[in-house]
């Protein structure tokens, strides 16, 4: 079983990434011909809606950053199992009830909600992609208790694939819609519909491969008041999230206007395959801290290995990300947006270079968690949002889609780089002193590939797609070879010598 599990975690990390490969691709694609064909304002208003729509997300009130927790405290009995089951899949379906109701409305009060600043056209696309994204929001509800019990049983090869599948089907099945004209609320809809497919196979491997049981006899009010305890600093940390996320585009959308929208959801979406590729080593470790947790008595040593191995690991992909981008990112803004979109160039970097600290330690969240000891962040994210929306108002006004950015960097920079690792240190029992000791060396490695890359664009000036291929593909050399003759430590060097001998051995059979 626990050979099996590691299985699971290290090719749940390798899907993921070529997961993230496939994603990214795609979009390499897709979004280029979505702007083109939606234009400036289409895409604008579709962003603005999605936006508002994911804070309906928070109406499951934390619960599901909480399964994992309660599931490890069942110690292997089933009937608590089952018990636990039901009571999620109930409060779940009762909190989709509330998404719908919510959600329309949302839908009548559009324009009360999403300001004057719409055209009338606008403002009647809105209401229907309102509606069409609503159902989408309520349908991932009790969708997501399965995906719970599957990553409780570490199935991430399924989850990734599922997973994979999805990402790929997407963009070509909405490429096809958009060409036919059917626009944005064609692209909502082909959404909606791998929702609903997705969820139908989590289902029935959840049900079928696991064999999850559900008990709905008599519900375990205890249990739900036991989970509404603990989720409630997880229900204030997606409030924080959306606000520090979202609310760029919402003011943006009241403020400015759809065109600045889509500028910076150009930047936000670039963001957001970053923290996905950067956050799925962590993602694969969440079991594995309950179990620590539920099972030492002083867990503190082995969470403190786990942390500093894992935040080492995204150390190196973070860095290449943003040292890349930094390097080459104004190229790729102007062949994959449009020169219309250079402004997205420094969005981006306002967006991605602050949350590295953050995704460095992202494991810290599930730490927490794991200790009940949550809270805190949450509390310290909540002024830090309330003080990005009051930085990020003034700042849009003058400097438009790029001040918004600017905005949330700073609260990131005050909460992730310096108070919360005050937290982890003092509050949490982390040894932050010698986790930045771990970190920094490959840090200040990361800088050789970047004055390399400045050197090589000072020589090839032409922007294309081949060249941007050639200096990327230098650039990853550069990266790869320093960080691995001087950051990496001999474990290491080892794992990649044994992902290459493997590969090797692979080719020759």
């Amino acid at each position: 079983m626990i050979d099996n599990r590691s299985k699971q975690r290290r090719l749940g990390v390798v899907l993921g990434y070529i997961n993230f490969l496939v994603k990214m691709g795609t979009q390499l694609i897709y979004v280029p011909i979505m702007l083109s064909i939606l234009g400036q304002n289409e895409y604008g208003v579709y962003q603005l809606v999605a936006s508002v729509i994911s804070y309906l997300s928070l109406l499951n009130f934390g619960f599901g950053g909480s399964y994992l927790r309660f599931y490890a405290q069942c110690n292997g009995d089933s009937d608590k199992e089952k018990k636990l089951n039901g009571t999620f899949l109930t409060v779940f379906t009762v909190f989709a009830v509330f998404v719908l109701i919510l959600g329309l409305l949302i839908s009548v009060n559009a324009q009360v909600i999403l300001g004057n600043k719409l055209t009338s056209d606008e403002l009647a696309l809105s209401k229907v992609l309102l509606i069409i994204l609503t159902i989408n929001m309520a349908l991932t509800f009790p969708i997501s208790v399965f995906s719970s019990i599957i990553s409780s049983q570490e199935a991430f090869i399924f989850q990734k694939v599922v997973e994979l599948l999805k990402n790929a089907v997407n963009p070509f099945l909405t490429i096809i819609i958009l060409l036919l004209g059917k626009g944005s609320v064609g692209l909502v809809c082909v959404t909606t519909f791998l929702t609903i497919l997705a969820g139908v196979v989590n289902v029935w491997y959840a049900i079928a491969k696991i064999g999850a049981k559900f008990s709905f006899r008599k519900l375990d009010f205890n249990l739900i008041r036991n989970i509404s305890a603990f989720s409630f600093f997880i229900f204030l940390n997606s409030i924080i999230d959306q606000i520090n996320w979202n609310v760029d585009k919402f003011l943006l959308g009241r403020l400015i206007g759809s065109a600045a929208i889509a500028i910076y959801s150009v930047g936000a979406q670039i963001n957001s395959i970053y923290t996905q590729a950067s956050d799925m080593t962590a993602s694969v470790m969440a079991t594995q801290v309950n179990l620590i947790v539920a099972n030492n008595n002083d867990p503190m040593e082995k969470l403190n290995v786990l942390f500093v191995k894992v935040g080492r690991v995204q150390a190196y992909i973070v860095l290449a990300i943003v040292s890349g981008f930094f390097v080459l990112g104004k190229d790729f803004i102007a062949l994959w947006a449009g020169k219309n979109y250079g402004e997205a160039y420094y969005i981006t970097l306002f967006l991605i270079a602050p949350e590295a600290i953050p995704l460095m330690q992202s494991l810290g969240v599930d730490i927490q968690r794991a200790l009940n000891k949550h809270q805190v962040r949450s509390i310290i994210y909540a002024g830090l949002s309330i003080g990005n929306i009051i930085i990020s108002i003034p700042l849009i006004y003058k400097f438009g889609a790029a001040g918004a950015a600017f905005g949330t960097a700073i609260s990131l920079l005050i909460g992730n780089g310096l108070i919360m690792n005050m937290v982890y240190e003092k509050y949490i029992g982390l040894n932050i002193v010698f986790f930045w000791k771990q970190i920094f060396p490959i840090i200040i490695v990361s800088l050789i590939p970047v004055l390399g890359g400045f050197i090589i664009n000072h020589f090839f000036l032409r922007v294309s797609w081949s060249m941007l291929l050639l200096k990327g593909i230098i650039f990853i050399i550069m990266y790869f070879v320093s960080e691995y003759i001087i950051a990496m430590n001999n474990e290491e060097r080892n794992m990649v010598t044994n992902v290459f001998r493997s590969r090797m051995k692979r080719d020759k059979i």
